[in-house]
């Protein structure tokens, strides 16, 4: 017996096709709703008719990307990061490739590939007010005669699977203080302000009904304990 492995995608396909074998669908309905041409749809007919369900599976499975880079240019990349642009996000060290070496790397591409290789960062804009927003967290810049030029620069957050955390702007480690958006107020918050006892409760009781959770696309983050500013909730 052939067990045959189709995506939920190529299963709604099947049922379309299968409509239009048996005169349930016209041409025009079945590549509307396969969002492809009337010709398009004859010939996934055609390709039934002859092969059955797997000749619907998709051809590209099993085969290596079109778009799949050459480990040697991913190595040469991850090192000319580590090596020249240590501080730099994805978006600009990918100008820099490309400016300085020719080398042409999708942002998204390099992202994954610098989160491999525990270079992760995001870029973030710093407002007027010397704050930044970085997965539900909210940076407050120390003021300093550093950091204050830097309202509406970008600067660099580095977030370390170890839980290490660092802003930086041109290798310069930032000072900086915090405020959890996703920290949960407790009942005793709630017992020892009695003055803010009420509004409280309330956000307590919002925080409570809200499924608020940490970016799913940042590095998981090991050996964290229960003060650390991304503990899970």
């Amino acid at each position: 017996m052939t067990v045959i492995c189709m995506s939920q995608a190529e299963l709604n396909r099947l049922t379309v096709v299968m409509d239009f074998a048996e005169g349930r669908l016209t041409a025009r309905q079945a590549a509307q709703m396969l969002r492809l041409t009337e010709r398009q749809a004859w010939r996934l007919l055609r390709r039934f008719r002859q092969d059955g369900v797997p000749g619907l599976v998709s051809r590209k499975r099993g085969r290596p990307s079109n778009r799949r880079h050459h480990p040697a240019l991913r190595q040469t990349v991850v090192a000319l990061v580590r090596t020249h642009y240590p501080d730099f996000g994805p978006t600009l060290a990918c100008e820099k490739l490309a400016e300085r070496h020719d080398l042409h790397v999708g942002r998204e591409t390099l992202r994954k590939w610098m989160m491999a290789a525990g270079l992760w960062k995001e870029e973030r804009t710093v407002t007027h007010n010397l704050t930044l927003q970085y997965d539900k967290v909210l940076f407050i810049l120390e003021p300093n005669e550093i950091t204050r030029p830097l309202a509406r620069q970008r600067v660099t957050v580095f977030d370390y699977p170890d839980g290490r955390l660092a802003i930086r702007h041109k290798g310069l480690d930032l000072p900086f203080r915090t405020y959890d958006k996703l920290r949960r107020v407790t009942q005793a918050a709630i017992v020892e302000n009695k003055r803010l006892s009420t509004a409280l409760a309330y956000v307590a009781q919002i925080q409570q009904e809200r499924d608020e959770k940490r970016s799913s696309k940042a590095p998981r983050r090991r050996g964290q304990g229960d003060g650390h500013m991304f503990k899970a909730h």
